[in-house]
């Protein structure tokens, strides 16, 4: 960085001869690295007039490595830019760390600190004032922000400056969605500023209540029903003839399955096999046909029992039983409803 536009002030030459015995951290290098290398790129873009980019990249410069000499800079790119009331408190703090140097340093200074004393004069007329003020609410419980820094209590209805142009501000309670406002001030202009604010939405109240509503409901009195000893004889005797018809089922498509292998024509490769297959295949359909029909009217009388001790059912109860029977296969089904 250019000794003109960026010299060392007071504490900074103790720091140096530190870094020159011990070695600077290779951290606090990298930051001096970056903000040398964001000044140089400033100035090219402030010599281009580009005050847009450059003023920021002096901004970050400054804040990796404080400098007088950039704080200088940045408030002359700030005041060419028309940023006035940024310029002018840039412009103050660098004349505060000038006179707080060692009386050895500051002839240094003294060019740019006349500099500095002459344009913030002259631009201090020019400088807006921008008055905030809630519409009839305190600022209690409400956040302000005027271009995204938020504002204090305190600063609520005093005139600050800003700078010329555009800014946004918001308001917002807590619990409800922020307002936006966007206001302009011309240069040397007064303006106040009143700012709506949303009220957060009432929290919902549930209604009040009754005694009847606090009655504990009664509970149903199944505990002292019992279901007949019949329902749970069908229950488990259907169950268990539900079982042997599969059972026989299987018996049955097994014998299928036989004769389709052994007997494709209709004569089997065995003498007498087709009467052996001819008798299993019809006792096996007609137990599984038989079994399924008493296990599902098994079940079925089984269900009508649990229901009847229960609970009445609001539909007429009815229990119908259809026995099927294929080719290959039989069973039964139980429709109804309880």
């Amino acid at each position: 960085m250019s000794g003109v536009w960026k010299p060392l002030w007071g504490f900074a030459w103790p720091l140096a001869g530190a870094a020159a015995l011990f070695g600077a951290t290779p951290a606090h290098a990298q930051q001096e690295a970056a903000a040398e290398a964001l000044f140089d790129r400033g100035l090219a873009e402030m010599q281009a007039r580009h005050f847009d980019v450059a003023c920021p990249a002096f901004a970050e410069s400054q804040r990796l490595d404080p400098r007088a000499g950039t704080l200088f800079t940045l408030a002359e790119c700030e005041r060419l830019w028309g940023k006035i009331a940024s310029a002018s408190a840039h412009y103050a703090e660098y004349l505060r760390l000038v006179d707080a140097m060692p009386a050895t340093l500051r002839p240094k200074h003294g060019a740019r600190a006349a500099i500095a004393r002459k344009e913030k004069a002259a631009i201090e007329p020019s400088i807006p004032k921008l008055s905030l003020v809630l519409r009839g609410k305190t600022s209690s419980g409400v956040r302000v922000t005027r271009d995204g820094f938020e504002l204090g209590a305190a600063s609520l209805g005093t005139a600050l400056p800003v700078d010329p142009g555009e800014h946004v501000l918001t308001t917002q309670m807590l619990g409800a969605p922020p307002i936006e406002t966007r206001v302009t001030v011309a240069k040397g202009e007064s303006k106040t500023v009143e700012l709506d604010v949303q009220a957060a939405p009432a929290e919902p109240t549930l209604p009040p209540l009754s005694s009847t509503d606090l009655r504990s409901p009664e509970p149903p009195d199944h505990a002292h029903r019992v279901v007949p000893t019949w329902a749970w004889i069908a229950g488990i005797g259907g169950l268990a003839a539900i079982g042997g018809s599969i059972a026989f089922t299987v018996a049955h498509m097994n014998v299928r399955n036989a004769v389709a292998e052994r007997c494709p024509d209709g004569t089997c490769d065995e003498p007498g096999l087709a009467d052996a297959y001819r008798a299993s295949w019809n006792r096996d359909l007609a137990l599984s046909l038989t079994f399924g029909a008493l296990g599902a009217a098994g079940v079925g009388l089984a269900a009508v029992g649990f229901v009847r001790t229960y609970g009445a059912p609001k539909a007429t109860e009815a229990v119908t039983f259809v026995p099927w029977a294929t080719k290959g296969a039989g069973g039964a089904v139980v429709l109804g409803h309880f």
